[in-house]
């Protein structure tokens, strides 16, 4: 089981290789150094190392499913992630796990692309400007894309992204 007081130890610092594309290189992924001089790190799980994160994590992913429309609960993930089907990225700051990310390569008939299924954690700060590093694991699995779904307030955070289209829903109940 996983130190929970120190979680860098669990990992073994090095990505996941690339889902589907044994042949692509994994790409690198390094700290940096945060306000403060503190070390902030970023990291894409082995599926063997999803379980010993998984008490680290849930928690962090369960604060996306309020917004969400019911697709998929929290625990739905672990399969997924165990099974490499999804990938599960942890952002470590200060030998604590602060932010997890669940995303999936999505096959379409004409180009593949890397899904943001989830996100949830704190200190946005010091994670976020390592999203260069998912779309560099994108393309080394050769997705064309990302994509997302999520809400409205995300335009301000992804201001290089396009908002291609907007997914509505209704409940429907039974008669």
């Amino acid at each position: 089981m996983l130190n929970q007081t120190n979680p860098e130890k669990a990992n073994s610092h090095t990505p996941m290789a690339q889902v589907g594309t044994p042949e692509v290189g994994e790409p690198e992924f390094t700290s940096s150094t945060v306000p403060g001089g503190q070390s902030s790190d970023v990291f894409l799980l082995k599926p063997e190392e999803v379980e010993d994160f998984w008490p680290l994590v849930s928690d962090l992913l369960e604060k996306a499913q309020p917004h969400s429309e019911g697709e998929l609960a929290t625990e739905d993930f672990y399969e997924f992630l165990k099974l490499a089907d999804m990938q599960l990225w942890v952002a470590i700051w200060q030998k604590k796990v602060i932010a997890a990310m669940v995303t999936q390569i999505i096959p379409y008939p004409r180009k593949k692309v890397l899904r943001i299924i989830a996100i949830g954690g704190a200190e946005m700060d010091r994670w976020f400007r390592f999203l260069p590093k998912v779309e560099e694991f994108a393309l080394n699995v050769g997705c064309d894309s990302l994509e997302a779904w999520g809400r409205k307030g995300w335009k301000k955070i992804l201001t290089d992204w396009n908002d291609s289209y907007i997914v509505y829903t209704k409940k429907l109940r039974t008669k």
